[in-house]
């Protein structure tokens, strides 16, 4: 399958086609991230940024981290991946948003469907605790949110919702949460000095809405460990991808799972499946950097011209 090809998908058909495994409906789906922390990008923008048409792929997770780490490293495109059903529907939610929304806080009042005079004034807040506030009291109106969904539903180009979709485009309660979510997240970035690196601001959310609208950023379901390696490697391919970044969450996580009943070190035992996962990825490129943006405080796990 060749690039252009790929390109004319949609959000849906792209989706299908590079779904591997069967996807979960896991209960810690996450509506904004748990990690803060950058210090692996300064490095990353040095190494990549030399003139290297470069490309990323990464965890969905709560988007928001995926969303910085595009935002700073301004790839050719990004195909983002996660084994959740429900975080790969966020994922379109979140990418549609991008239509209408010129600025950032447009992007928070479309996801809870809002239109109109109320916007200003829940926007108008005299903090963050505020704001917040008027987010989670706000009434989201049924109707605007079904004709918003159904938008939705055509923009990503499924033709019938199912069980998960419905949770995540038409729930009015979702919407609420996860704008309310979102904002918290910015806060806690500002709160951590990393506000300057969030996707929000002006120059990187329009960064990013050029992205979406151009269809650069992409989604589907996988398991790091279970089937997106086959994935990676049918996009490096149809790309001719030469350079990219993979950024992988929660090794100490992945780590437990692995090690459980055995004595070796989590992270070096983590290491060692990753290094597995991206060695057959790495011969199909000029350079490959892998990052976890847990471990380390956001370390570069990998970082040469062959891994």
């Amino acid at each position: 399958m060749d690039r252009q090809t790929i390109d004319a998908m949609t959000f849906a058909e792209f989706a299908k086609e590079f779904s591997t495994g069967t996807p979960t409906e896991r209960s810690n789906f996450y509506l904004a991230p748990n990690e803060y922390m950058f210090s692996a990008v300064d490095d990353l923008i040095k190494m990549v940024g030399e003139g290297r048409k470069h490309y990323f792929m990464g965890v969905i997770g709560g988007v928001d981290m995926a969303f910085n780490h595009i935002a700073n490293l301004a790839p050719e495109n990004a195909f983002l991946f996660d084994v959740s059903e429900k975080a790969l529907a966020y994922l379109g939610l979140r990418l549609c948003l991008f239509r209408d929304a010129e600025n950032m806080s447009d992007y928070y009042l479309d996801m809870i469907a809002e239109k109109g005079e109320d916007r200003a004034k829940i926007w108008n807040a005299a903090g963050t605790e505020e704001l917040l506030r008027n987010i989670l009291a706000h009434k989201v109106n049924d109707a605007r949110a079904t004709v918003q969904g159904n938008q939705h539903m055509k923009s990503l180009g499924y033709r019938q919702s199912d069980p998960v979709l419905a949770d995540i485009l038409y729930d009015p309660d979702f919407r609420r949460k996860a704008a309310h979510e979102g904002m918290r997240y910015l806060e806690k970035m500002l709160v951590h000095k990393e506000g300057h690196r969030s996707w929000l601001v002006k120059e990187k959310y329009g960064l990013l809405r050029q992205m979406a609208a151009e269809n650069r950023i992409r989604g589907f379901n996988a398991d790091f460990f279970g089937g997106f390696q086959q994935s990676a490697q049918r996009l490096i391919k149809a790309y001719g991808i030469n350079h990219l970044v993979i950024y992988i969450s929660n090794l100490t996580e992945i780590a437990s799972r692995i090690n459980r009943g055995k004595e070796q070190p989590k992270n070096e035992s983590a290491l060692a499946r990753i290094t597995d996962v991206c060695k057959p990825i790495a011969e199909q490129l000029e350079s490959l950097w892998v990052i976890d943006s847990r471990f380390a405080e956001n370390r570069i796990l990998g970082s040469t011209e062959k891994y």
